[in-house]
């Protein structure tokens, strides 16, 4: 009887050691696999951070020079990157700001004349845009007034004697209408697929002579999209440029792309805000 209590005193023991290694080994199995994870975590971060900074360098140097870098440029981390520039010409839809959200009170250009190799706007070769018509394009399919109205300022003529034309539009009747509305033409609403986009509202308007047009949405940010429309629905000209760089951490397949549209100096915004040319 002696003996066989040590013996069941001993396999208890001996199981008991054996749960207590189990249960360490998985701590320390569960501690080295995190430390593993946290190491690979931040070893990628920061190949990310190098592969992203290889690309802002790409874009530096390609607003810097106008050029792209079809050939790997590294540095002395051995991090590189590529970059190409393309122009944005040729085109009978654009996106305004390079496909991106317009700011609110903001706006962006859609110039309607060409620009010289220096970046300055042409006013006589070949002359303004040819277009006798076009339709810009823009909100959701959000509910009023979840929308943005648009302003317009159609800038036109000569450069040595430029007049300026405003519209105001805003598809949310409750604001347009009533004796507290904003007066703000209604435009036409329907879906429209654009560049790659679906809009909800459109205006046509006809720029004769135009030579730039400030639009500007107002309420909300919005995506906006201006179509050469009528008759030949002539091309409009180069708006800028898109730089893509796509930047390579040192010795790993990471990599960060950056896409940066590089648009042609801004209209003054004195002109839009006091409306310094002519009325028409």
């Amino acid at each position: 009887m002696g003996n066989s209590s040590e013996f069941y005193q001993k396999g208890q023991t001996l199981l008991i050691v054996v749960l207590v290694m189990v249960v360490a080994l998985t701590i320390g199995l569960s501690v080295v696999s995190r430390s593993i994870t946290n190491v690979r975590t931040t070893t990628e971060e920061a190949n990310s951070a190098q592969a992203l900074a290889a690309a802002e360098a790409g874009v530096a140097q390609a607003i810097q020079t106008n050029q792209g870098v079809t050939s790997a440029i590294s540095y002395g981390n051995n991090a590189s990157f590529t970059s190409t520039v393309d122009s944005l010409s040729g085109q009978t839809i654009v996106l305004l700001n390079g496909g991106s959200i317009v700011p609110q009170d903001e706006g962006a250009d859609l110039w309607l004349v060409p620009h010289n190799s220096d970046g300055t706007p042409n006013y006589t070769t070949p002359g303004p845009w040819s277009g006798t018509s076009m339709t810009i394009y823009w909100g959701d399919t959000a509910h009023c007034p979840e929308q943005a109205a648009l302003e317009v300022l159609l800038i036109k003529g000569s450069s040595g004697d430029p007049k300026s034309q405003r519209f105001a539009l805003d598809p949310c009747s409750a604001r347009s209408t009533g004796a507290a509305g904003n007066n703000f033409t209604n435009p036409s609403s329907g879906s429209y697929s654009i560049g790659g986009r679906t809009f909800s509202y459109s205006y046509n308007l006809n720029p004769n002579t135009g030579l730039i047009a400030r639009i500007i949405p107002i309420y909300k940010n919005a995506f906006i999209a201006v179509e050469s429309v009528g008759a030949g629905a002539p091309a409009f000209p180069s708006q800028g440029s898109m730089i893509t760089a796509t930047g390579k951490a040192a010795d790993t397949t990471i990599q960060r792309k950056l896409n940066v549209f590089q648009g042609f100096s801004y209209l003054p915004i004195e002109y839009v805000t006091y409306g310094i040319f002519s009325p028409r």
